[in-house]
């Protein structure tokens, strides 16, 4: 679907981000109503699809960090607060905490769990991502 999507459109949308989900929505509808499929013996996914019975149970996840990480909730639209500042750590980690490690003389780490997400940069505030993956948090 994606690849689809992509050969379709790309290049085909001006405008604002609200006309560019518009054309989206239409080219999904069509995708799902209109096309048959070859992995769905030549139908279309609206055909086939069925809602899950099943009910969706969120789980509630709470990160602890170590002594020395400052943990921050990240909202709803991804950011949190640090030091008087806002920082934009990721819309998926809305409603997680994420680890803040202050390192003398360098930059302010960017934790979740086990995860380095990167480095602040303090002239911007932007976080410089890192993407490695550390078996243990720092202490």
């Amino acid at each position: 679907m994606h690849r689809d999507m992509m050969q379709e459109l790309e290049g085909q949308i001006d405008g604002s981000l609200n006309e560019h989900q518009k054309v989206f929505d239409e080219w999904r509808k069509e995708f799902n109503r209109e096309r048959s499929h070859q992995a769905l013996g030549m139908k279309r996914p609206a055909e086939v699809y069925r809602k899950s019975e099943r009910k969706y149970i969120s789980e509630k996840v709470e990160l602890v960090y170590g002594k020395g990480m400052k943990s921050r909730m990240v909202n709803d639209r991804g950011w949190c607060n640090f030091r008087g500042k806002r920082l934009f750590i990721g819309n998926p980690f809305t409603g997680y905490q994420a680890g803040l490690k202050e390192r003398a003389g360098q930059q302010t780490e960017v934790w979740f769990d086990n995860f380095l997400l990167g480095e602040i940069i303090s002239a911007t505030g932007q976080i410089a991502a890192r993407g490695s993956i550390i078996q243990q948090k720092p202490n």
